[in-house]
């Protein structure tokens, strides 16, 4: 049934977007969507012109990983999308958002999963993520994992300036963003030409709170649990701390 319906979206797509023929006969993208409807039964599962079926993008392949973070990608077609992490049972992700630079692999757009997730669940160290289409592996990819000792870390504040960043005789600013679980950037100061940098870094933040705007964010929108959420390859959002995973093992994983 979701495999016919995503078939149907994809003759729609296409419909839309091909230019329309004169009237009294076929339009280009009437016939388009037919033709397209036809080759939806021959044209594998793996994608068009024998493209991978998926991808991990995020997290990066021997990439760095702290606080809470978006395990996203694509997958060409699929009923679920689940994330396999760690010694947690596979998550279902959210999946079916608009990602265009898909279309030439996949033949239609509707593509992007995503799945927010805290990695100081997981501990210090390298670890792996699966992402599985209807139960079969589609991409994996191994990252370290760094962590402050805490599943989540409560009340601390911080700023920081790092110079010679993005580039020589810039500077940015860091805050410690609790509902991230992570450092943010809230200030950039660039090198005018006489080579002095500006004295008021564009973006600023007011005090040192855990928000950038000093208002401070509730500890409870980021709980050291999973949850779907949005982003351009995610899905729609649900709170954090209601999808709190399920080790395989047994051991209790909440805050």
């Amino acid at each position: 049934m979701v495999h016919d319906q995503r078939i149907q979206r994809r003759a729609s797509y296409f419909a839309l977007r091909t230019t329309e023929g004169g009237r009294g006969g076929w339009s280009v993208g009437g016939l388009g969507a037919v033709l397209f409807l036809l080759a939806a039964f021959v044209v594998p599962s793996s994608g068009v012109d024998g493209e991978p079926r998926g991808v991990v993008e995020n997290p990066g392949a021997n990439s760095y990983q702290s606080g809470l973070g978006l395990i996203s990608g694509w997958v060409c077609e699929a009923d679920l999308v689940e994330i396999e992490i760690g010694d947690f049972l596979p998550q279902a992700a959210a999946y079916g958002t608009e990602r265009l630079d898909t279309v030439g692999m996949c033949g239609d757009a509707d593509n992007g999963f995503g799945l927010l997730f805290n990695w100081n669940l997981l501990g210090a160290g390298e670890h792996t993520v699966r992402v599985l289409a209807d139960g079969e592996e589609v991409g994996q990819a191994t990252f370290t994992v760094t962590t402050l000792g805490e599943e989540f870390v409560r009340g601390a504040e911080g700023r920081v300036r790092v110079e010679d960043f993005p580039s020589t005789g810039e500077a940015v600013q860091l805050v410690w963003q609790e509902s991230l679980q992570n450092f943010v950037l809230v200030g950039y100061e660039a090198v005018d030409e006489g080579g002095t940098p500006s004295e008021e870094p564009r973006g600023s933040a007011t005090g040192g709170g855990s928000s950038a705007s000093g208002g401070g964010s509730s500890a409870s929108e980021g709980r050291s649990s999973t949850g779907d959420s949005s982003s351009s390859s995610g899905g729609s959002g649900q709170s954090s701390e209601e999808n709190t995973p399920t080790p395989s093992s047994g051991s209790s994983s909440g805050v």
